[in-house]
C-alpha cells in the first residue's frame, strides 16, 4: 500500500493512496481476482496546490459543493454507512439493489466510524441512512434513519426497501 501526504494540511494531510486489493471481486460475490487501485482526494490536493502558491486553472476556482459535484445538484436518497467487511459486500449488494429502482446511493468506499458516516450523510443532504454492522448482517435486520425526522427504524432489507420506495413516493406533508 501506499500513502501520498501533504504538510501542513492537519491530521487530514492524505492526498493520494492505494494499493492491492486481492480478494475485493470475490468479496462482492465474484471470481477470485487480484486488483489495484488508488484514488486522489480532489479536495485536498487543490487545498495543498493553494497552500503551497500552486496556480490553480480556472475550472477550480469557485468550485461547486459537495452535492454539486458528486451528484450534479441533486443529494443521493440513501447514505449506507457500513462497518466490518462483510457489511461492505452487503452495502454494495443493497446499493445495487436500491439504484435499481431509481435512487441515488452512495456507500463510502473507506470504513468509518457510524458517527462519522451519519455526519457525512447530513453534509451530503441525504434523505435516508442505512446502517449495516456486524449484528445488523447477523441479524438480517438493518438500521434506517429517517434523516429529516431523526427517526430510526429496525426493517430486514425487502421492508427496509419498500419503506424509502414508499416514503419516497409520498414524501410527508406539513402544513403550517
Amino acid at each position: 500500500t501506499f500513502e501520498i501526504t501533504a504538510p501542513g494540511l492537519g491530521s487530514q494531510d492524505a492526498i493520494c493512496g492505494g494499493g492491492r486489493y486481492d480478494g475485493l471481486v470475490e468479496l462482492l460475490g465474484g471470481p477470485p481476482t487480484k486488483g489495484i487501485g488508488f484514488a486522489i482526494g480532489t479536495d485536498r490536493l487543490i487545498l495543498s496546490l493553494q497552500q503551497g502558491g500552486g496556480n490553480l486553472p480556472a475550472f477550480w476556482r469557485g468550485r461547486p459543493s459537495l452535492v454539486d459535484k458528486q451528484y450534479g445538484g441533486e443529494a443521493p436518497s440513501v447514505f449506507i454507512a457500513w462497518s466490518g467487511k462483510e457489511s461492505y459486500g452487503a452495502s454494495v449488494k443493497l446499493a445495487r439493489r436500491l439504484r435499481a429502482e431509481g435512487f441515488r446511493v452512495e456507500v463510502p468506499a473507506d470504513e468509518m466510524k457510524f458517527r462519522k458516516s451519519l455526519s457525512l450523510a447530513n453534509r451530503l443532504a441525504a434523505s435516508w441512512a442505512v446502517i449495516i454492522g456486524g449484528v445488523e448482517l447477523e441479524s438480517g435486520v438493518y438500521g434506517l434513519k429517517d434523516l429529516s425526522t431523526g427517526v430510526q427504524y429496525q426493517l430486514n432489507e425487502n421492508d427496509l426497501v419498500k419503506k424509502i420506495r414508499d416514503e419516497e413516493s409520498h414524501p410527508h406533508v406539513t402544513l403550517s
